[in-house]
């Protein structure tokens, strides 16, 4: 068997991130569109900050204890819900926008966007123990689709591995907007 070289910051991060025995069971609370529209649906009026960070603060408290490591979303969970994170458990913070920007022809494609004002430096000066980016990917995409994905994750990569620091990517797959049409 072939020995796998890892850093040090890296694998102190992965032991953060997992459990006692390796697992990783995390628990994330990163998402900000889908919960604001989730509100509103509830409430009938639209979310404001401080009802997105008092329900993440919540989750928070009451999940996380269950949880190898917490993945919060730097605008609205992480100045008030990671406070509230046990000591035992990991912060993975994500760093890019909350939904995507409709590109190619005809707008079916999906582009994921970095956060603005925050960077891998940012989320390891924060004290978090890894960095999550979601990326849209079809590999049948437009070439300027795909390649514009593909820098972003080599560009977060290229980062997290200059400042030592675990990289989850989440890739999700998606259908193209005619796809999503044909199915309503």
């Amino acid at each position: 068997m072939e020995r796998v070289e890892i850093s040090a910051g890296k694998l102190r991060g992965l032991l953060r991130l997992a459990d006692d025995e390796g697992r990783f069971r995390m628990m994330a609370i990163d998402q900000r569109g889908s919960l604001k529209r989730m509100i509103k649906k509830v409430t009938g009026r639209d979310a404001t900050y401080e009802d997105l960070a008092q329900i993440k603060k919540l989750i928070v408290k009451v999940l996380s204890p269950y949880s190898s490591a917490t993945l919060i979303d730097p605008g609205y969970g992480y100045p008030i819900a990671a406070k509230h994170l046990p000591p035992e458990v990991g912060l993975l913070l994500a760093v890019e926008e909350t939904g995507y920007l409709a590109s190619g022809a005809g707008e079916k494609e999906r582009k994921t966007r970095l956060l603005e004002g925050w960077s891998v430096e940012k989320v390891k000066r924060a004290g978090a123990d890894g960095v999550k980016l979601l990326l849209y990917y079809r590999h049948d995409g437009s070439p300027e689709v795909v390649e514009h994905q593909q820098e972003i994750a080599r560009r977060v990569g290229e980062e997290c591995a200059k400042y030592d620091i675990p990289y989850v990517l989440e890739l999700v797959a998606y259908p193209f907007k005619e796809d999503e049409d044909k199915d309503s």
